[in-house]
């Protein structure tokens, strides 16, 4: 092909003037219709019209915030009199004003520089909030912040809505401020609230702030012994001193302290009459002391709950109360100081050009069953005033908590627990507060109140507090900050934590009040000195109460609780001529009871303690085991309470497989294997049965048949062990000879031997010393 010559199949490029005189004859181009916007374009224009709302609302807050300023210094400076004004001569212009402003400026002394530190926290230090004249309106828009991340379905836009009609609805003009709530007159008949250096609450919190030397020596000081002060009622109080106090002390004493408010839709309800029981709880409460009782029952539950929910809701509404009080004075006083929050601070949002304090949690509440969180936040829908009118997601709530129909039978103490129904362990539940609503479900940053379940929460935090050594907040931070500045904590029922999984317990526990990693938006300026310091956990209560008295639950107070305050134990007294009578005294059938005691040897450098369960499992094997190994017997049982006990005497069982029939069920077992077991167990083609004590908790099985029964180790709780001899029986006087029931014990099994034989027997059983026997038999 010559050179120049066109390629075949090719196109010569096209010139501009190729065209010229085609480009006015050719017809115009039809119209072609609209394209859509690729998903990019139309993620970029909504990142556009974000950026321009929050611009639009910066500018409005920069705006109020100036006229507030303008305003604030007109009323502080006041008129100008004539006699100082500057007379303007005739035909003087704008240029001369603009000379005389500028020569002002020349005059006027230059601004002093801030410092490095007053930069650095000016820094971190939120924007000053314009507190609206009305208190209902803001508390009430502060609910409508939080939507975007309060429910987890597709009507969180709805609830916005809603939440921002509730506002416009309660906006009504008033005069009512934070500060003047706090000098609000006292309801009739109460004469404590103005008595403010010796209300509890302000006393500890602001009042009067420990030192420097002071924290030091409560961070580092071993918690001060349990002195037991008096029996009164079947109950013993053990008392441990507060660090300021000359000797421990304990009196019951009734509500005081409360806010008006409250104090007044109280008194309309006829709720501050309290029982004796309440009184007693309350001494310790009102003093913020940690609190341990330990004989909850079903006829006391709700009296319980009603006082520990009337100290949590008085403690929430005082905090609230104080924190917009001080905010409202930096509004007005910028180069004030107020320390009243932790790392988890309130927030201020704006909500339709009103701002708005929302205050992050600072009571947190764990409890087994859903059953039990319904009950709780009845208990608090019912203490509040007639003025909270609107309760948000409450439908959704019901849904999800709502208990089924109680039955009406008559059963154990454990049967009633789970009567209500809808006994899921697994739940968690945020609740905001304010003087006109009630928000359910609301995000924990956004929370005043968290009822949740240990199980719960642990999987919500993470793996990061295992960790966290007790009682040694500065090990490590979490990732999560909303459990930082909890005040309050209570324990409900915590004896059904013991059925379900301790360690849970102890790991919240120890993360509470653990600073957290990043706190990006917490206001420095006002954290107090204590949670920089690492210190918060001693100024937190802890309020447990169970059924009855535990080794695990006094651990729990001892390694986890720090208050500075003090401590009280309520512990039952078990006796036969008490309310509270030992579980031997409610044994219908005659049987033998033999109760034999483990001792660990002494080593020296070693505690007996930590080869108490290595000891116990030896003598069982070699003592009971054994001797049913070489002389199979039928109706045999052997109840294990631990389940790391349970799995141990198991597999000691399969090993032997070949010589004894031995089923083991625990609560995990399904119906069909637990109605097979029982069958094969009463017609006497099995040896052994091997049941868990969280089998009889949960599923409350009378298992026929029973002749003999080996305890590994004292129950949990004293009445099972009533219930399961109760049930043994005999079809004629040789096998009601036979009818034997075999307790393996140690020394440091007091509390629950307690429980069963009473206070003296117990106390002649575990003591120490050569006079000490090992067998103790009771018929």
């Amino acid at each position: 092909m010559a050179k120049g010559g066109k390629k075949k199949g090719g196109k010569r490029k096209r010139h501009a003037w190729d065209d010229e005189g085609k480009a006015a004859a050719a017809p115009a181009p039809a119209v072609k219709g609209k394209k859509f916007d690729s998903m990019f374009s139309q993620w970029k224009k909504t990142n556009v019209q974000r950026r321009n709302v929050r611009q639009d609302k910066a500018l409005s807050y920069e705006q109020l915030k100036a006229q507030q300023l303008a305003e604030l210094r007109k009323t502080t400076a006041g008129d100008i009199s004539d006699d100082d004004e500057e007379e303007v001569a005739p035909g003087s212009g704008s240029g001369d004003d603009s000379s005389s402003e500028s020569e002002a400026e020349a005059l006027a002394p230059p601004r002093k520089k801030a410092s490095t530190f007053q930069s650095f926290v000016s820094l971190f230090q939120a924007a000053p909030a314009a507190i609206s004249d009305d208190e209902d309106e803001a508390e009430d828009d502060d609910m409508a912040g939080e939507e975007a991340v309060a429910d987890e379905d597709d009507d969180a836009a709805d609830d916005t809505e809603d939440a921002a009609n509730d506002t416009e609805q309660d906006a009504e003009p008033t005069t009512e401020s934070h500060a003047d709530d706090d000098d609000e007159d006292p309801a009739p008949g109460q004469t404590n609230e103005d008595d403010e250096d010796k209300d509890p609450y302000r006393a500890r919190y602001l009042l009067k702030e420990p030192s420097e030397a002071d924290l030091a020596a409560m961070a580092t000081a071993k918690p001060a012994p349990f002195v037991k002060l008096s029996t009164a009622d079947s109950l013993e109080t053990h008392v441990r001193k507060g660090f300021y106090d000359a000797a421990p002390s304990h009196r019951s004493q009734p509500l005081t302290h409360v806010r008006s408010r409250l104090y007044a839709a109280w008194k309309q309800k006829d709720l501050l009459a309290l029982t004796p029981l309440q009184e007693q709880l309350q001494g310790a409460l009102g003093a913020y002391k940690d609190l341990l009782y330990c004989n909850q029952t079903t006829a006391n539950l709700a009296e319980i709950r009603r006082v520990v929910m009337m100290h949590v809701t008085n403690h929430v509404v005082k905090s609230r109360d104080t924190i917009a009080r001080n905010t409202e004075r930096l509004g007005r006083n910028a180069a004030a100081e107020y320390r009243d929050q932790g790392y988890s601070r309130p927030t201020v949002q704006k909500i339709k050009f009103i701002f708005v304090l929302n205050v992050r949690i600072q009571v947190l509440i764990l409890a087994p069953l859903r059953s039990a969180a319904y009950s709780l936040v009845h208990e608090l829908l019912a203490l509040l005033p007639e003025t909270t009118t609107t309760v948000h997601n409450k439908e959704r709530f019901e849904e999800d908590f709502g208990v089924e129909e109680p039955s009406a039978l008559e059963g154990t103490e454990w049967q009633k627990i789970f009567q209500a129904g809808n006994n899921d362990d697994a739940f968690q539940l945020g609740i905001a507060l304010s003087r006109k609503s009630v928000r359910l479900y609301a995000e924990y940053h956004h929370a005043d109140i968290i009822i949740a379940s240990p199980l719960s929460l642990r999987k919500t935090i993470g793996d990061a507090i295992v960790d966290v050594a007790p009682g040694d907040k500065t090990s490590v931070k979490l990732p999560v900050d909303y459990l930082s500045s909890i005040e309050v904590c209570v324990l409900d029922s915590a004896s059904v934590f013991l059925m379900q999984n301790m360690d849970h317990v102890r790991a919240v526990l120890n993360a509470v009040n653990v600073a957290p990693k990043e706190a990006p938006e917490a206001d420095f300026s006002r954290i107090r000195e204590w949670n920089l310091n690492h210190q918060a956990h001693l100024f937190r209560q802890t309020i447990v109460y169970s059924h009855a008295p535990d080794a695990q639950l006094n651990n729990v107070l001892n390694r986890s609780c720090h208050n500075w305050a003090g401590a009280v134990r309520l512990l039952p007294h078990y006796d036969v001529d008490s309310e509270n009578t030992p579980a031997m005294c409610n044994v219908v059938p005659s049987i033998k009871q033999i109760f034999q005691r483990i001792d660990a040897p002494a080593q020296v450098g070693s505690c007996p303690l930590a080869k108490e369960a290595d000891v116990r499992f030896e003598y069982f094997a070699k003592h009971i085991v054994q001797p049913l190994l070489d002389h199979p017997t039928k109706h045999t049982m052997v109840f294990v309470p631990s389940y790391f006990d349970f799995v141990r005497v198991r597999n000691l069982f399969a090993e032997h497989k070949k010589l004894i029939n031995v089923v083991a069920i625990s609560e995990y077992s399904t119906d069909a294997q637990i109605s097979r077991a029982r069958t094969h167990f009463f017609h006497g083609r099995i040896n052994v049965f091997l049941v868990s004590e969280r089998f009889h908790f949960y599923k409350q099985y009378r298992i026929r048949g029973v002749h003999q029964i080996f305890w590994y180790a004292p129950p949990s709780l004293g009445p099972f062990y009533a219930e399961v001899l109760n049930a043994m029986g005999a079809t004629d006087e040789a096998d009601a000879e036979s009818l034997k029931s075999v307790v393996l014990f140690s020394p440091w099994d007091a509390l629950r031997v307690q429980q069963i034989t009473g206070h003296k027997r117990a106390s002649r059983m575990t003591r120490s010393g050569t006079d000490a026997k090992s067998i103790y038999m009771f018929c």
